[in-house]
């Protein structure tokens, strides 16, 4: 079927789409509700704590895949979501 990453809020991590994951698993769906650097079980330091850092993590998450992903995110993740580039653009 489809591949979902899924981005999490400012105060949440991963744990945050634990209803919403079973239901896209539960239709065949391979989903993704990663932690961003410093949330949910991610043990990035606070000090090293960036949107880029945010961004890199989805970036990562989102190559991982041979696949076009539906990219889904509340709140804070609109932001990390703005950043990424398209893929094939170098980040700068």
């Amino acid at each position: 079927m489809s591949k979902f990453v899924l981005i999490h809020g400012a105060w949440h991590g991963g744990w945050a789409w634990d209803n919403v994951r079973p239901v896209l698993e539960g239709a065949g769906h391979d989903v993704d509700a990663l932690d961003l650097p410093g949330h949910g079980e991610d043990s990035t330091p606070t000090s090293e704590v960036t949107l880029e850092s945010y961004v890199s993590r989805t970036v990562e998450a989102l190559d991982a895949s041979d696949e076009p992903v539906y990219l889904v995110g509340h709140s804070l993740a609109r932001l990390v979501i703005a950043e990424r580039p398209p893929r094939g653009v170098p980040r700068k």
